[in-house]
């Protein structure tokens, strides 16, 4: 939300990465209305699922298959709410 009280059309909840935060700075220096909230990757999943963003920075490793992300998506039924796009590997 902006300090006049405008609703965002955009929400980014996940990990606080230092490239995500400039892209977001740079898109709100354009006239982009961002929330952000940097609540972890697991809570910006979440956060996701349940309808309260619109895009999640994750990085969430599984211990067992050394696999990420893939494995959170599959155990929370994430597949229906969400679409997982590889960034950096």
């Amino acid at each position: 939300m902006e300090p006049d009280g405008t609703v965002c059309d955009t929400v980014y909840a996940g990990s606080d990465d230092c490239i995500v935060r400039d892209i977001i700075n740079e898109m709100r220096s354009e006239g982009y209305c961002i929330d952000a909230y940097w609540v972890g990757s697991m809570g910006g999943l979440n956060m996701v699922i349940n309808g309260l963003a619109d895009i999640a920075g994750i990085h969430l490793i599984d211990p067992v298959s050394g696999e990420y992300n893939i494995p959170y998506m599959n155990s929370l039924g994430a597949w229906d709410d969400a679409v997982l796009i590889r960034g950096v590997t």
